[in-house]
């Protein structure tokens, strides 16, 4: 005990007098706190030195307040040390391992800012603090320790709930998120765009058991893979499967008749169902990430989640029917897996399972599958200096599989139709020039730049608070093999920005995937604040919840602010009270209410925030959202005058957003001289446009136009309004950023039907109605050689042709279909080819839609 007290004092005095002012990487002590739950002390520190002999020693005392008129002096060999607050002081020369969890890392919020590094400038700053100054080392260390232990405050009651939440940290991150999604499941329209043209695809699926070639309006839908699409009808499936096994039974035990499928509400409910399922699996995967990837600890870990459950953001994501979520997910795993097999010299099972996953997510959304591990990867490999490892037997070997995963999709459709529309439709539009010269969402190359702290706040607004003192150094020790995931971490969340900012595509939902790392990252950066810095993150979260407030007078603001979404009828958005509501609590709370500056308390109260938060916008205030955000309304209209005889189809209007509502396909028409054909060849026609192409240029347009030498629009627009004229507006509807109107043809009298009284007036889709057969004539050729006649339920045209009379009209094949079955374009198409002989019958006849 005395030779290990001597050397400690030794050490010190070594540190203090050394040459230059610096202290060797030998000698320099690494504090890592430890923070003990059970025993009610405030902290406990464990100093390592390498110098130090293989003997441990330690001091312990009570948890009070240091001073200098309170030190009981205790013999140390020949030094005098005061009893020092900080229990278990031990000094050892042993490395504790990173996987010890809530020991070495239990409070390794104080590392960065409170007791960061213990070197000669400290100890001479604290000295120069003193009214007295003296020359004993001990003493000087001692109120360094002070210093950390004023910045360590006790625990309190949210803190202590923090750890023991802690200890079962996957468990609590899912009860908090099922808490947010369960019971919110299905509680909205689809929205436009993607949810509910994604929901006539899925549709379509569900009844032609068509598994690999996707559709929307009844013609080919190369925008999206498959997969996604399969893990609905798996989840339909299983909801039946629980529906005839287990439904039964819980209606005999409670006398409520529970059933798990919604047979009215199927597409709607398995698309909000799988993208709740979707968020929990990326929030499983994201904490595996930071545990498995960045060696987390349990609490930094259970911290990641809570990150992820405490954005606005991210939780939104859970509540619109994308697979963006499920794509992020397999990506993370890929990247697990990917970090794992590079650790080693070589590992067949690792660097495979990598490859699979990221062919699964190819297949779920497209080869940014494989870009972001790809690139993470090479990246972390050049700066480990490694790079060699990919030249490994087992990663080409993976990477083949991967491939083979990614081609068997394209395989099945080029056996389908052939190889160059697949290219063309596939590799070239949706690949290439998505990638490079986008014609949709193409946006300059610093987007994000400005967009990720928007999406990502409030935790964006912590990047002021991140430690920058010794950050080369810091860069340069992150090759040091316990720093290893927290470097993969890191490049995964900056090649994957730059990436996507290099993309010529650009769309927020996009940076859904850098939310892991940045979680990640986060959650370490929150739980090593010091007392100060933790101070001014309740600032923050406190600002955060008094912004909110302000959504409580959204509804009397908005008509004024944004009067076109207010041009719809019986709009009204509610349920900002209840928001406001629970923002005036937290607010007050993190204002006023708690005096907690414990960085883990903090963010677990502001997760159980947004928790609270989440229910008043998805229960309420998003189903009153419905007439602004989704197509339904004007749906129900087109399926109105359709049940009447009225050909609907569109102008320039985002392609497949009626179709799902209207239980149809509809025609989409992109030229004023298809349209022309449409309206001239059809006695009754109902049209949906944008109100900026219908409406006239005023004045200071056409001057404007004029100015430009645009005498082209001017005169394309004046043709157009030729065409309308037949048409009357009969209605409109801001349908998110477009306002659109509905003319139909003005010849009836009577008024467009309520909803009730249409859904009285349109059967069913398992029931039969005897129509009038409608004759599909081709509008893209000057003749009508091959037409078909069509009876039932549903009417199917294709796009470019439309639905008309068959007064005056020569046919030399027709094709008559008198079940109830929805007849699609390429089915059409490769039907009436068989008639004429024609040799391609494979082929769609259209080219991909945008």
């Amino acid at each position: 005990m005395d030779n290990k007290n001597e050397n400690i004092e030794s050490t010190l005095l070594t540190n203090e007098e050394g040459q230059n002012n610096e202290v060797t990487k030998e000698t320099e002590p690494v504090i890592e706190p430890n923070h003990n739950t059970e025993d009610k002390q405030a902290e406990s520190f464990e100093i390592k030195n390498t110098s130090l002999s293989s003997g441990e020693s330690e001091t312990s005392g009570e948890n009070q307040e240091l001073s200098p008129n309170e030190q009981t002096p205790q013999e140390l060999g020949n030094v005098s040390l005061p009893n020092v607050s900080l229990p278990n002081v031990s000094f050892s020369a042993e490395n504790l391992s990173t996987d010890q969890e809530l020991i070495t890392t239990s409070f390794e919020t104080q590392k960065q800012d409170s007791i960061q590094d213990i070197t000669p400038e400290n100890i001479t700053e604290i000295q120069s603090d003193n009214t007295e100054p003296t020359t004993n080392p001990t003493q000087t260390i001692n109120k360094a320790f002070k210093i950390t232990a004023d910045n360590a405050s006790s625990p309190t009651i949210i803190s202590r709930i923090f750890n023991i939440l802690a200890f079962m940290p996957l468990l609590t991150l899912s009860i908090l998120y099922i808490a947010q999604t369960f019971f919110l499941i299905d509680n909205h329209e689809l929205w436009y765009s993607d949810e509910v043209r994604h929901g006539d695809v899925l549709r379509y699926l569900l009844e032609s058991k068509d598994w690999f070639v996707l559709h929307l309006n009844g013609e080919f839908y190369p925008d999206k893979p498959p997969l996604y699409f399969l893990f609905l009808v798996g989840l339909k499936y299983i909801l039946v499967f629980l529906d005839q096994t287990l439904a039964p039974t819980l209606t005999s035990l409670t006398g409520f008749n529970i059933s798990f499928l919604n047979q009215e509400r199927i597409v709607p409910q398995l698309m909000s169902l799988g993208a709740s399922i979707s968020g929990l699996f990326f929030l499983w995967s994201s904490y595996f990430f930071a545990k498995l990837v960045g060696r987390f600890d349990r609490r930094l870990s259970f911290a990641t989640g809570l990150v992820l459950l405490s954005s606005i953001y991210f939780m939104g994501t859970t509540h619109y029917a994308r697979m963006d979520l499920f794509f992020g997910s397999l990506i993370i795993i890929s990247q697990i897996f990917l970090f794992k097999a590079v650790q080693k010299d070589k590992s067949f099972p690792l660097m495979i399972s990598a490859f699979v996953f990221m062919g699964l997510a190819t297949l779920t959304k497209g080869p940014l599958g494989f870009a972001f591990p790809l690139l993470s990867v090479i990246v972390y490999l050049l700066w480990q200096k490694r790079l060699r490892r990919l030249i490994a037997s087992d990663f080409f070997i993976a990477l083949g599989v991967g491939i083979a995963v990614t081609l068997s999709w394209f395989v099945i459709l080029i056996l389908r139709f052939d190889f160059n529309y697949v290219y063309s439709s596939i590799v070239d539009r949706q690949v290439i020039q998505r990638g490079l010269d986008a014609w949709h969402h193409k946006k300059a190359w610093y987007m994000y730049i400005w967009l990720l702290p928007l999406i990502y706040l409030p935790f964006s607004l912590l990047l002021p608070l991140a430690n920058f003192k010794n950050l080369k150094q810091r860069i340069l020790s992150s090759r040091e093999p316990e720093y290893q995931g927290l470097s993969y971490i890191w490049i995964f969340a900056l090649t994957g920005f730059i990436l996507l900012s290099l993309i010529s595509t650009k769309i927020h939902i996009y940076l859904l995937p850098l939310f892991a790392p940045l979680a990640a990252i986060s959650a370490k950066q929150i739980l090593s604040f010091s007392e100060r810095k933790s101070l001014y993150f309740r600032y923050i979260l406190a600002i955060f919840a008094t912004l909110l407030i302000l959504i409580g007078g959204l509804p009397l603001v908005a008509p004024y602010i944004l009067p076109d979404f207010y041009a719809n009828e019986d709009v009204r958005i509610l349920g900002t009270i209840f928001i406001a509501g629970i923002a005036v609590v937290f607010s007050a709370i993190f204002w006023a209410g708690i005096k907690e500056r414990r960085p883990e308390a903090l963010l677990l109260t502001f997760a159980i925030f947004i928790c609270l938060l989440m229910q008043p916008i998805f229960l309420i205030t998003a189903p009153s959202m419905n007439n602004i955000l989704s197509p339904h309304a004007q749906a129900l209209v087109l399926k109105e005058y359709k049940a009447k005889g009225y050909t609907p189809a569109s102008y320039r209007v985002y392609k497949g957003i009626y179709s799902f509502y209207l239980e149809d396909k509809l025609i989409e028409l992109d030229t004023a001289q298809v349209l022309d054909k449409l309206i001239n060849s059809n006695e009754k026609v109902i049209l949906a446009i944008k109100a900026k192409d219908y409406n006239e240029f005023t004045p200071e347009q056409i001057e404007k136009l004029q100015k430009e030498n645009k005498h082209n629009v001017i005169e394309e627009k004046q043709r157009l309004l030729e065409i309308l004229k037949p048409l009357k507006k009969i209605g409109q509807q801001r349908i998110a950023e477009e306002l659109i109107f509905l003319l139909a043809t003005d010849n009836q009298s009577e008024q467009p039907k309520t909803e009730s009284e249409i859904k009285e007036l349109v059967p069913n889709d398992n029931q039969t109605t005897d129509t009038q057969p409608t004759v599909i004539p081709d509008l893209n050729t000057n003749n009508t050689s091959t037409n078909a006649t069509i009876t039932g339920s549903t009417i199917n045209s294709i796009t470019g042709s439309i639905t008309g009379s068959t007064t005056g009209s020569t046919t030399s094949s027709t094709i008559t279909v008198t079940n109830s079955t929805r007849l699609f374009p390429s089915e059409l198409n490769a039907t009436s080819k068989k008639q004429t002989n024609a040799t391609d019958t494979n082929k769609p006849t259209n080219s991909p839609q945008e």
